[in-house]
Parts: structure tokens; C-alpha cells; sequence
């Protein structure tokens, strides 16, 4: 009888052994899974947070650009002759110092009507 059920006890070892490895696979699977996914969503928030400092970089420089361009025409204009500011304006737009496209074409539009009246002010004191 003992070598009758040797070899059953041999098979039935194996599949315990085949089933306790199969175990063991499932987990070590679970784990790895585990730590990939883990691995990848610290690599995908290390990138977000790396362009998300870039663009809060780059808009920190845009909005210091601005306001260094707002305080330099602030300073223009702060003579207190009209003329002078005018000019200094004028001065800010044909040296390319005034960089915001909007803006510099407001002033362009405003030295351009000022002008105007200016010439049309001198005519008429001309012929009164």
C-alpha cells in the first residue's frame, strides 16, 4: 500500500506545491502592479507639477514685464508740462520700449490725436 499511495502523495504534493507557487506569482503580480502604478502616478505628478512651475514662472516674468512697463510710463508722464510728457511718450514708442501691442498703439492713437489738436491750436493762434 505505501507505494500504492507514494506516488498520489507525490501528485498531490506537486499540486500543492504548483498551487502554493501559483499563490505566490498572484501576489508578487499584485505587488508589482501595486508599486508600477504607484511609480507611475509619482512620475505623472512630478511632471505636472514641473510644467505647472513653468507656467507660473513664465506669467510671474509676463506680469513683472508689465508692470516695469506701466511704472517706466508712469515716469514719462510725470513732468508735469504736457508737452514734455508728450514727448517722452513719443520717445518710449520709436525706441520699441513700450512692448504690449495694445498699449502701444493707445498711446500711438493718443499722440497721434494730441498732435492734431496741438497743430490745430498753433494755426489758430497764428491767425487770431
Amino acid at each position: 500500500m505505501s507505494e500504492q499511495s507514494s506516488p498520489e502523495f507525490e501528485r498531490e504534493k506537486w499540486h500543492a506545491e504548483h498551487e502554493l507557487r501559483n499563490r505566490e506569482h498572484k501576489l508578487r503580480t499584485r505587488w508589482l502592479t501595486t508599486i508600477v502604478v504607484a511609480v507611475g502616478a509619482a512620475v505623472v505628478t512630478a511632471i505636472g507639477n514641473i510644467v505647472l512651475e513653468a507656467s507660473k514662472a513664465a506669467e510671474t516674468r509676463l506680469l513683472e514685464e508689465d508692470k516695469a512697463e506701466a511704472t517706466r510710463i508712469l515716469e514719462m508722464i510725470k513732468t508735469g508740462d504736457a508737452e514734455k510728457a508728450a514727448n517722452n511718450l513719443k520717445f518710449l514708442v520709436d525706441a520699441g520700449l513700450i512692448s504690449n501691442d495694445r498699449r502701444r498703439a493707445r498711446i500711438k492713437t493718443f499722440l497721434d490725436a494730441r498732435g492734431t489738436r496741438s497743430r490745430t491750436r498753433t494755426a489758430s493762434c497764428r491767425y487770431s
